[in-house]
């Protein structure tokens, strides 16, 4: 399909929506790093564009405008307003009238990022239950020893970080907030501070899109 693309279509490029989350393994098989989301991340991403440049084309180019940010970081673009929520998902299980079946990891990490911005109230539109008094589902994205799930889901440091963000603005009312507060947080207080540090800012990768359409991402996350 691409070099047909080329024949076709004055198109230079593909942007697709890969963060710099994507790289995180999910675990050690046999001596290899495992990690499911491979084909998202910016080491791929070099490889298809060598490989492009020496078999193909030099004029067409597989880039990400969020390879430079965390999904911690990219959530606040997101949740600037609400003008796509209605038609938001990130859950394997949705079906035409549920965005999320809210017994995954993915909607999970999906909740737990968009509980720093609306209280379940308002999410409760698009989750069916408090997530946040599972804390079962919650422990493989939590714990210190927990394996990553083989599902498309952030880093350790960016639900811990999160979590910390929604306790400064509300009481640990709720399981998942006492979980961190009692079980995570003392471990890592007095590193929190440079652990959100290190997924808030712009890391500099050679992936990044065409100048007009990073900056306009840029802009947004200042």
């Amino acid at each position: 399909l691409i070099p047909g693309s080329f024949q076709e279509e004055p198109f230079d490029g593909t942007d697709i929506t890969n963060s710099l989350t994507s790289p995180a393994k999910n675990d050690i098989y046999e001596g290899y790093i495992v990690n499911h989301q491979f084909v998202k991340t910016i080491d791929f991403g070099s490889r298809i564009n060598k490989y492009l440049e020496n078999n193909l084309t030099t004029e067409f180019k597989y880039c990400s405008p969020f390879f430079p940010y965390f999904e911690y970081k990219i959530a606040d673009i997101f949740f600037k307003d609400n003008q796509w929520h209605d038609i938001w998902t990130s859950c394997n299980k949705t079906t035409e009238t549920v965005n999320f079946c809210s017994n995954c990891h993915k909607c999970a990490f999906t909740y737990l990022l968009a509980r720093k911005y609306r209280d379940h109230a308002y999410l409760s539109r698009y989750f069916s239950v408090n997530m946040f008094e599972n804390i079962e589902i919650f422990q493989p994205l939590i714990d210190f020893l927990g394996i990553k799930p083989l599902d498309c889901v952030g880093e350790k440091t960016e639900v811990w970080v999160t979590l910390n963000d929604i306790l400064a603005e509300q009481s640990s009312d709720e399981p998942l907030l006492r979980y961190y507060e009692k079980k995570i947080l003392p471990a890592i207080k007095n590193d929190i501070n440079r652990i959100k540090n290190e997924i808030s800012i712009k890391v500099d990768v050679t992936l990044t899109t065409d100048d007009e359409v990073q900056k306009i991402i840029d802009d947004l996350l200042v």
